[in-house]
């Protein structure tokens, strides 16, 4: 396939960070920091992300440097990702949250008749982007400094957006020991408000394609239900998890879909949210760690055996579970939540007394660690 991704950064003029532009370890820790304020999915209450795009976009130069040397990686694959599924835009298109113009340029570029529409909250970012467009030569864009609720009454064949669910998503955590169905949910509700605006932009017959910052856990299989609650059905060819250095260094992951418009048709959440994640992940493993630990145990679990909570008075969680293994009963499935981190072990069930003792040796330890209570949770 054609790099088109790689030719688009050279027009914009993104240098990759470990190559000829190099930031000094402070700058880029400084940087990362400040990027992942804005860009975290669980924002902080009062938190300001139009302050910070306020800074980074303070002058064109300055803007073009830090959004280059941090997105590069990500607009060259998302180009590629994009390029690959355009026969999916339709002739009337919606860019929700174009920043500096870095995708609207390239929408531009590859769909020259198509009628594009591209918006931003931050007006220093809508004048870089309408710049760079000048300089580009592309000339089909209108571009609007606004929130998407202010398009009231407006019909698209296509909603884009890069990076911007993660930005309108406000959630309740629920307890950290909690399991994948919790978390799912408390994302599903944080994006049900601004996932309705957008479902309410698109023309019955259209879509949403989205290249979200998320990784293939909780915070997708929320998106996916709270989209879903809205007509939207993501489209599972169309599905990618792109792997991007943000400075050089820092990976991280967008999930890209296609999702068309299809009201009052049913979306099986679990088994879409399945395939995106076995996409991607081996399922012959006996252990698993991280989210992966979470979706395994919640794809695979059945019948509790036995398990605890620890409650700790300093308020960290222990959880300890062991249940059976829904595709096979000659198996069981140990789940431990340790308070920072998850792990799911597949055992044979003859194993099941061993399982037992750790977990009472798990027990001991945390009751000598001063755990303010102790729960059993046994079948």
């Amino acid at each position: 396939m054609i790099d088109v991704g790689k030719e688009h950064v050279k027009k914009l003029g993104y240098k990759k960070v470990n190559g000829e532009v190099r930031l000094n370890k402070e700058l880029r820790s400084r940087f990362k920091i400040g990027i992942d304020d804005v860009c975290q999915v669980n924002k902080t209450k009062g938190g300001d992300g139009l302050a910070f795009y306020d800074r980074k976009n303070d002058n064109y130069d300055l803007a073009m440097f830090l959004t280059g040397a941090f997105d590069v990686d990500t607009v060259h694959k998302a180009c590629n990702w994009i390029y690959k599924n355009k026969e999916c835009f339709g002739e009337t298109i919606l860019e929700i949250g174009c920043d500096i113009g870095a995708m609207t340029t390239f929408l531009g570029s590859l769909f020259p008749e198509k009628k594009i529409v591209s918006i931003d909250r931050n007006a220093k970012g809508v004048e870089i982007a309408r710049r760079n467009c000048e300089k580009m030569g592309v000339t089909n864009i209108e571009f609007r400094n606004c929130d998407a609720k202010d398009l009231h009454g407006e019909k698209f064949d296509t909603v884009f957006t890069m990076r911007v669910f993660h930005e309108n998503c406000d959630i309740e955590e629920p307890d950290p020991a909690s399991i994948f169905d919790d978390w799912t949910d408390a994302y599903s509700s944080g994006f049900d408000a601004f996932s309705s605006t957008v479902s309410n932009l698109i023309k019955e017959d259209g879509n949403l394609i989205s290249i979200e910052r998320m990784d293939r856990d909780c915070v997708l299989c929320g998106f996916i239900d709270a989209i879903g609650a809205h007509g939207l059905r993501p489209v599972i060819e169309t599905y990618e998890d792109l792997k991007c250095l943000e400075l050089g260094m820092y990976e991280e992951h967008f999930q890209c879909m296609v999702s068309r418009m299809e009201p009052g048709s049913e979306l099986d959440v679990c088994e879409f949210y399945a395939d995106c994640f076995m996409k991607y992940t081996p399922v012959d493993k006996a252990i698993y760690s991280g989210f992966e630990a979470r979706a395994m145990f919640s794809f695979t679990a059945d019948e509790l055996i036995d398990g605890f909570i620890a409650r700790f008075v300093d308020g960290r969680i222990y959880r300890f579970e062991i249940r059976t293994y829904s595709g096979d009963k000659s198996c069981i499935v140990v789940y431990c939540f340790n308070g920072q981190s998850a792990t799911t072990v597949y055992c044979h069930s003859c194993d099941l007394e061993k399982c037992r003792s750790d977990m009472e040796k798990s027990i001991l330890d945390i009751g000598k660690s001063g755990a303010a209570n102790i729960e059993m949770v046994r079948a």
